[in-house]
């Protein structure tokens, strides 16, 4: 796994939060702080969010497209691989780099893997999932939670 977007445990926390659908208000009370803290620990965390996402696409090669730091996603060209590319943060799963293809791989323990962490992406972000979608192939599966993360961007 990568960075942690730089942020402190505290800033994981918060930001955890609020992509879970906590307001800032709700948030305030549950961590025992102000608003005005949570709203100033947010701001930072999205700024520290936005730099890990583009320097993760610059390191690999990567030309951004769409970059949504608050919801912790980046959407972009490999130059080296000739594919799409998404780049998450989440505090569960730090930052990941995910390939698309379209190629069927039920069989590969890899994909699996793959598969439990886009789960817990869509969990962290509050996408429901019918139990037909979590049949999807892994390379479906995630094509379909990174178009709820951001609907109307061409993945």
């Amino acid at each position: 796994m990568l960075s942690w977007g730089y942020l402190t445990p505290r800033q994981r926390y918060i930001w955890g939060l609020k992509t879970h659908g906590l307001t800032e208000s709700d948030i305030s009370r549950r961590a025992e702080i102000s608003r005005q803290s949570v709203h100033i620990i947010l701001n930072v965390a999205v700024d520290k969010i936005s730099r890990a996402l583009k320097e993760t696409a610059e390191v690999n090669r990567i030309m951004p497209k769409h970059v949504d730091a608050a919801k912790g996603i980046l959407i972009g060209h490999s130059l080296e691989f000739n594919h799409k590319v998404v780049i998450t943060y989440s505090p569960s799963n730090g930052i990941r780099i995910w390939y698309a293809h379209d190629d069927d791989c039920r069989e590969c323990n890899f994909d699996k893997s793959w598969a439990k962490i886009i789960l817990k992406e869509a969990q962290q972000r509050q996408i429901r999932l019918t139990d037909e979608e979590l049949q999807l192939p892994p390379h479906r599966l995630a094509k379909l939670v990174f178009s709820r993360m951001l609907p109307g961007a061409e993945l």
